[in-house]
């Protein structure tokens, strides 16, 4: 995953536009981050 997918894909995920909005850009960064950091770990 990437950022842009993450961007591109959120409203799959998420139903309301306000949840969309606060995870969109640096956001979905930092999750997916977070997410890569987790794998790594495992």
């Amino acid at each position: 995953l990437d950022p842009q997918t993450v961007n591109d894909t959120l409203g799959t995920l998420l139903k309301y536009q306000d949840d969309i909005t606060r995870v969109r850009g640096s956001d979905a960064e930092r999750l997916l981050a977070e997410v890569r950091a987790e794998l790594a770990a495992a």
